[in-house]
Order: C-alpha cells, then structure tokens, then sequence
C-alpha cells in the first residue's frame, strides 16, 4: 500500500467558496498504530454523481482482511466480481477519532478557494 496518497486527480473544493486544508499522512505509521480500528475502500465513497459504483457497509473492507484476501469480502457481501489484487484502496479510514493524528502528518498545504491540489508527479 502506498504511504501517501495523491490527489492531483482530485478537485477539493467542487464548490469554490471555502479554503480547504490538505494534510499529507504517513499511512505507514498510522498503520502500524490503528491498523486494528482501519479500513480500506476500493471507490470514493462520497462521490455518487454519475454512475454510481455498488456500495454497502461491506465497501469498507477491515484492513487486516484486505492485506490476508484483497477485496474478496466486498465482493462476496455485495454479490459482485472481486476486484484484482492490484486495485489499490482509494480511501482509509479508522474507526472513531485519531486523537494523535499530528504525529503523522508529512506536511500540510493550504489551498485558495477553487484551487486544484497539485500533481505530485509535476513536482510542484
């Protein structure tokens, strides 16, 4: 799993009518954490605009059964083809809060109202 995720594809802010706030997360180390309160997702579950993917509760796939079987336990519940093995979840999340959530911060970027989050991969 990628330590950190890139949202160059992403638009933050649809609305442009609010600053938003970008923290960059080692996902290693908060992993190595709460990896016993995570899940992983194989779609962007807040965005169910156009053609919306099947989803359920079973969507958020307990991390420690998506290490052992990959998406096998979505599929199963949801009654659908297991995505392959090499679809990389699209969101985690942990159970409750992250109180200590600073700790693992890699940076913070502040964006204007409207604006993208740039590409990692332009180096800007």
């Amino acid at each position: 799993m990628k330590t950190h995720c890139n949202f160059s594809r992403f638009h933050l802010n649809p609305h442009g009518s609010f600053p938003q706030v970008v923290l960059k997360i080692a996902t290693d180390k908060l992993l190595n954490r709460y990896a016993a309160q995570a899940a992983v997702t194989p779609i962007n579950t807040g965005n169910a605009r156009r053609k919306p993917a099947l989803r359920g509760a079973a969507t958020f796939v307990p991390y420690s059964v998506w290490v052992d079987t990959s998406w096998r336990s979505e599929a199963q519940a949801l009654g659908t083809h297991p995505r392959p093995r090499r679809h990389p979840p699209v969101e985690l999340t942990v159970a409750d809060s992250v109180p200590d959530v600073m700790d693992f911060v890699v940076s913070i970027r502040k964006l204007a109202p409207g604006a993208f989050y740039p590409s990692v991969r332009s180096g800007k």
